[in-house]
Formats: C-alpha cells, sequence, structure tokens
C-alpha cells in the first residue's frame, strides 16, 4: 500500500514538473470546437480529466466492497 502511495506522490510530482516547464500558446481542436489556451493549462485539464475517469471507473468496485465488508 504504501508502494503505491509513494508512487502516485512520484508520478504527481513529475506531472507538475512537466506542465510547469510547457507554457506555450496552443490551439487544441476537438470535435469542430478550437480552445486556445497555454500548454500548461491543457496538459493539467488532460491529466486531471484521466484521474476523474480513472476514479469513476473504481468507484463501482469501491462500493461493492465496502458493502462486501459490512
Amino acid at each position: 500500500m504504501i508502494f503505491f502511495l509513494i508512487l502516485g506522490t512520484v508520478l504527481g510530482i513529475i506531472s507538475v514538473v512537466f506542465v510547469s516547464q510547457n507554457t506555450d500558446i496552443v490551439t487544441v481542436a476537438f470535435l469542430g470546437w478550437q480552445i486556445e489556451g497555454s500548454l500548461a493549462l491543457i496538459l493539467f485539464l488532460a491529466i486531471a480529466s484521466g484521474a476523474t475517469i480513472t476514479l469513476l471507473v473504481l468507484f463501482p468496485s469501491f462500493i461493492k466492497d465496502a458493502f462486501s465488508l459490512a
């Protein structure tokens, strides 16, 4: 358990360093929409949406485990 906590912390720090070093203005096109912003913000939003999707996928198993323990 502690290994995954340390691994998550290290990956988080690496992500923050990577995002903070990429501050150029970019245009992102998706399904006809065009969004212009700093690359750091776009990268942060991509990482945050990936983490959110991962939590949403894992959430049902967390609920199932909680009910089985109760």
